[in-house]
C-alpha cells in the first residue's frame, strides 16, 4: 500500500491532503457503520434552495445485486474496479422539486456530495475512486432511474490494496507522482486568466 499526500503551497486539511484515488483496493468488505457514516456525510453537502439533488445507488461484493451493478462498468474499468468491495453510481436529479424547472446547478452539486463522501471516506481510513466509464443506459434500464435524472459517474471505495491486486497495465500510473495545475491557472482576478493568487 502506497501513500501520496499532496504537495501543497499552502497548508490544508489533513483528510483533503492525503486524498487520493488509488485503483489497488483490498477484498474486505466496509462495515454498515462505515458505509452509513460516508453517505451521512454526503447527505449534510450543501445545495440550492436545500434541494439535495444527489442520488446514489450502491452494492458491496455479496449483495445480490452487486453482479447486476458491476455488468454497468465499462470494460476498461471492470479491470481494476472488481478489486473493490463497494461501487456505486452518482446520480443527479436534474428537476428542481421547488420550481419544477431544470436544476443547471443539479450535478455540481451532487459533486460536492460526493466530495463529502470521499472526504469521510478518507477520514475512516478508507479510499474511494470515481470514475465516468460506465454504461449509462444500461443503468438506467437496471435500476429503473428516471428519464430526469442524470447518471454522472461510477465509484468504488474500500481499503487501499496492494499492486498486485490489478494489472500490470495499471502499476506505472498507480505509482506516478500527483500533480495539479498551479493556482495562478485556475484562480482568475481582474480578467480572464489575470491570475488573482
Amino acid at each position: 500500500m502506497q501513500d501520496k499526500p499532496a504537495i501543497t503551497t499552502f497548508p490544508i486539511q489533513e483528510a483533503l491532503q492525503k486524498r487520493w484515488s488509488p485503483r489497488a483496493f483490498d477484498s474486505r468488505p466496509l462495515t454498515k457503520e462505515e458505509i452509513v457514516s460516508m453517505f451521512e456525510a454526503a447527505r449534510w453537502a450543501m445545495s440550492g434552495y436545500n434541494d439535495q439533488p444527489w442520488r446514489f445507488i450502491v452494492a458491496q461484493q455479496g449483495d445480490e445485486h452487486y453482479d447486476k451493478a458491476f455488468s454497468c462498468v465499462g470494460a476498461w474499468n471492470k479491470q481494476w474496479t472488481q478489486s473493490a468491495p463497494l461501487l456505486g453510481f452518482i446520480i443527479a436529479d436534474e428537476t428542481s422539486p421547488t420550481s419544477g424547472e431544470h436544476n443547471y446547478a443539479a450535478t455540481f452539486e451532487a459533486g460536492i456530495a460526493a466530495g463529502f463522501l470521499v472526504v469521510q471516506a478518507e477520514h475512516l481510513g478508507l479510499r474511494c475512486h470515481l470514475f465516468g466509464g460506465i454504461h449509462r443506459d444500461e443503468i438506467r434500464k437496471a435500476f429503473n432511474v428516471p428519464e430526469k435524472h442524470n447518471i454522472v459517474c461510477g465509484f468504488v471505495c474500500g481499503h487501499h490494496g496492494e499492486l498486485q491486486q490489478i494489472p500490470e497495465s495499471f502499476h506505472e500510473e498507480e505509482g506516478a507522482p500527483r500533480t495539479r495545475k498551479p493556482l495562478s491557472e485556475i484562480v482568475f482576478g481582474k480578467t480572464w486568466q489575470t491570475a488573482y493568487l
